[in-house]
């Protein structure tokens, strides 16, 4: 999972392959906020904070799949940057070694 995370950064900086045509700042839908940006337990959120809330995560969800279908549309037509066929193939490098290590543990946990 960290390789993955800084695959993540790596793609999100451009320092792969030094093209630069990196993801804009914020592109990543799932991002750990900085401690300075988290809200204290005691504070109680009001119902429009709330609602403001989800509705900028309802803009970015729709704005992540966007540029999520115009990265599988570039992958599939052959026109994608090859940084972005390098992230891909990273990914699913990641995703095939994550994959064998769950069946590896499910094999472990269910012989037990």
């Amino acid at each position: 999972m960290e390789s993955l995370h800084l695959a993540l950064g790596q793609y999100e900086r451009g320092d792969l392959e030094g093209t630069g045509d990196c993801l804009p700042r914020g592109a990543l839908l799932f991002r750990h906020q900085e401690p300075s940006q988290r809200r204290c337990v005691g504070h109680a959120i009001t119902d429009s904070e709330a609602l403001e809330a989800e509705r900028g995560n309802c803009t970015r969800a729709e704005e992540q799949l966007t540029r999520c279908d115009a990265a599988m549309r570039r992958l599939r037509d052959g026109t994608a940057p090859k940084k972005e066929v390098l992230f891909h193939d990273q990914l699913a490098a990641l995703q095939q070694q994550n994959a064998a290590q769950l069946e590896g543990l499910e094999a472990r946990v269910t012989a037990a």
